[in-house]
């Protein structure tokens, strides 16, 4: 027994002096740099846009209040607070189109000054997708081109012309612009909200697919088919006639040419 007693105490003394290895600093670090490795190799796994969120976060709150705040400081004096329209400028209900945005902030268009040296390119990126997130509520969908040309004919040809290059707005002394270059979301905003001495209608009077559909009416008016000859600038049916009768003109005249030069 005294034997086992002095052995029990042997093994106490050499715990006490050579302790089992604990979580040293070394350890703790190898651990850490192994997590991280195993994250990197995570993020390598994922798609480029999706590793990029995972990592960053995305700051689409910090953009939105951006862009509101841009819209309520530039663009609201025309468009309206809320994006609906006014005498000045159209509604924006239906731009869903954020490349079109930008570029009309950056350039202008028919009348809206260029502001790319009064804002930043990030400040309007920021009140394009403010405007095609908060405030676009019009999605065209797929409209009928058919049932599109019947409503523009009945509404818009009188003014705009029978192939949506404009025409003069008789005792205004203005013309109605020409359609060309346009996007659908901008011809239905305009459709809805009525800038300048255009009237606006409203869901109750075309509603949102005959909306859509003279949006595709006009789209197929800029680009339309040429089965040949002179275009004569697609200027519609009066111009057409002016020509011929001016041809006819001609005609008759050569033909008076000839048959007196035949008595001579």
């Amino acid at each position: 027994m005294g034997g086992g007693k002095f052995l029990t105490l042997g093994l106490l003394i050499l715990m006490i002096l050579n302790p089992l290895p604990g979580p040293s600093r070394v350890n703790i670090n190898a651990l850490q740099t192994s997590q991280s490795s195993q994250t990197d190799i995570t993020l390598a796994a994922m798609p480029r846009m999706l590793a990029a969120a995972y990592a960053l976060g995305a700051p689409a709150a910090h953009q939105a209040s951006s862009g509101a705040v841009t819209f309520q400081q530039i663009c609201s004096a025309c468009h309206g607070p809320q994006g609906d329209g006014t005498q000045k400028a159209p509604s924006l209900s239906a731009v869903t189109d954020t490349g079109f945005v930008i570029q009309t902030v950056t350039h202008g268009l028919d009348g809206m000054p260029s502001y790319a040296s009064t804002l930043s390119s990030g400040q309007i990126s920021a009140v394009a997708r403010y405007v095609t997130s908060n405030i676009a509520t019009t999605y065209l969908g797929r409209g009928d081109v058919s049932r599109g040309g019947v409503l523009y004919r009945l509404n818009c040809a009188g003014c705009h012309g029978a192939t949506a290059r404009g025409g003069a707005l008789v005792g205004t002394g203005g013309n109605a612009p020409a359609l060309t270059g346009l996007s659908s979301s901008l011809i239905a905003a305009a459709i809805r909200g009525g800038p300048g001495p255009m009237p606006a209608f409203p869901p109750d009077v075309i509603s949102q697919h005959d909306l859509a559909s003279i949006a595709a009416y006009v789209r197929l008016l800029q680009q339309p088919q040429h089965p040949g000859g002179v275009s004569l600038g697609y200027r519609g049916p009066v111009t057409e006639g002016m020509a011929s009768l001016g041809a006819l003109g001609v005609i008759v005249l050569l033909a008076f040419w000839i048959e007196r030069r035949g008595r001579g």
